[in-house]
């Protein structure tokens, strides 16, 4: 009897433990699966429950921030260009200035005459584009080549700047002086030298008003320029792109600013 009751007990548990297993298996096989779908709909929801107001506030600023970054862009960049400033390593190039032979092409400005040599500051030429090949730097653009061809490549049809003139009007006399030092060295000489160098060259941009309010700085031009240069001359943003981005938006808030049912 009592043989019997052990054996009745041995098959209970042996039945509990595998009606835990089994519990437990199932547990594990049974998937946890999250909506993106769900996810989407609430996130929706929370911003419908938004006061159509306040909706209406946040795209409108939105919307006011993208306009302003287009214009600073646009008008303070220079002209629309492109201004980004790329650097590249290649086989014969130096990540810098100072792992090449004869360093970077550089166009200078702001020339000041210290009596016995002349002192300046420099913008440098991206060596994506240019490296010296001599100590003279003579495959080295200037500033007048640059500024010519800039023109040529964005201005090319304008030849006056109309009732307000030009934006800029930038000194070349100073870049053609530092480069004759190359060969002549920078001494009491080329202090004489700098005021017969003395040279202005128009940059074909129409001031909109009096003020010149989108010229931005000579310092923007002068950057936007040599970088024009280094980019192969890419095409100027064009204002269709802008108004397609401006309708969407628009389009946004309409739709996202409909009441809630």
């Amino acid at each position: 009897m009592s043989r019997d009751s052990d054996d009745i007990e041995k098959q209970g548990i042996a039945r509990d433990s595998l009606d835990l297993y089994s519990d437990t298996e199932e547990i594990i096989l049974e998937p946890i699966v999250i909506s993106q779908r769900g996810s989407c709909k609430r996130l929706y929801e929370k911003w419908r429950k938004i006061h159509m107001c306040l909706r209406i506030s946040i795209i409108f600023c939105l919307v006011i921030i993208l306009g302003l970054t287009i214009h600073l862009i646009r008008n303070f960049g220079g002209n629309g260009v492109d201004a980004s400033y790329h650097f590249h390593s290649g086989p014969s190039r130096g990540h810098y200035c100072s792992e090449n032979k004869y360093g970077c092409c550089e166009i200078y400005n702001s020339c000041e005459d210290k009596h016995t040599y002349v002192d300046s500051e420099s913008t440098k030429i991206s060596i994506i584009r240019v490296i010296p090949r001599d100590i003279h730097h003579s495959n080295c653009p200037s500033l007048e080549y640059l500024i010519a061809e800039y023109n040529i490549h964005y201005n090319q049809n304008v030849t006056d700047c109309g009732e307000f003139g030009c934006c800029f009007n930038l000194e070349v006399g100073c870049d053609k002086t530092i480069r004759n030092t190359f060969r002549r060295g920078n001494n009491v000489e080329t202090s004489s030298l700098l005021g017969s160098t003395h040279k202005i060259m128009p940059i074909f941009i129409q001031k909109k008003d009096k003020q010149g309010s989108n010229c931005g700085s000579e310092y923007n031009i002068r950057k936007t320029i040599i970088n024009s240069y280094v980019d192969c001359y890419p095409p100027e943003s064009s204002d269709d792109s802008i108004m397609i981005v401006l309708v969407i938006m628009i389009g946004l808030l309409c739709l996202l600013s409909l009441p809630s049912n």
